[in-house]
């Protein structure tokens, strides 16, 4: 990452320097952007940031496995297949709190007027493109 914070910091302070008009150079005329080389410029631009995102993703992966004591993408693996397989997580369904939800919402509905029972799917008619056709 600091690598990286130097050759960009280098490449603008070039950039910059480039922009600045020799000593002997008459302050009468206006300076002018050279728009000339724009595909360098931008070629150049898209190299620095991209070099810059990569680094940051080297060190935030390394920061993630540094703080959650990985080693080796097989401890990352065996971790998360213990976390997964762990009972009691979040997103098994667990009956008791269904039934407890199912009561705080009919009490809620009751004291709303609304109807609380569960409806019933409509039964599904029988499908006419099946039957062959003679």
């Amino acid at each position: 990452m600091a690598a990286s914070v130097a050759v960009s910091r280098r490449a603008v302070i070039r950039r910059r320097a480039e922009t600045i008009p020799a000593f002997h150079t008459s302050n009468r005329m206006a300076a002018r952007f050279d728009g000339t080389d724009r595909v360098g410029l931008a070629t150049a631009a898209l190299g620095l940031a991209t070099l810059n995102v990569v680094s940051f993703g080297v060190l935030l992966t390394g920061g993630i496995a540094w703080a959650f004591d990985l080693c080796s993408v097989a401890e990352l693996r065996h971790r998360t297949q213990a976390a997964l397989r762990r009972p009691g997580r979040p997103g098994r369904p667990d009956p008791a709190a269904d039934k407890d939800m199912e009561d705080v919402l009919k009490s809620l509905l009751d004291r709303l007027g609304m109807d609380s029972t569960p409806e019933k799917p409509a039964p599904e008619a029988p499908n006419s493109e099946a039957s062959p056709k003679k």
